[in-house]
């Protein structure tokens, strides 16, 4: 296989993995809100996980 296929088949892995991690991101957000309707997560560490400090 020369450089070029190599490249495209790259290219098609992370275009087929993006996807899936944009849902899982989403998921984990659900989860998380989920966590804190049942109030086994306080908001402020609720928050803290959704914007840690930089």
């Amino acid at each position: 296989m020369g450089k070029h296929g190599l490249k495209r088949q790259m290219k098609t892995q992370v275009e087929e993995t993006l996807p899936r991690l944009k849902d899982r991101k989403k998921e984990e957000k659900l989860t998380r809100l989920k966590k804190v309707e049942c109030g086994k997560l306080s908001i402020m560490e609720a928050l803290k996980l959704e914007f840690p400090s930089t």
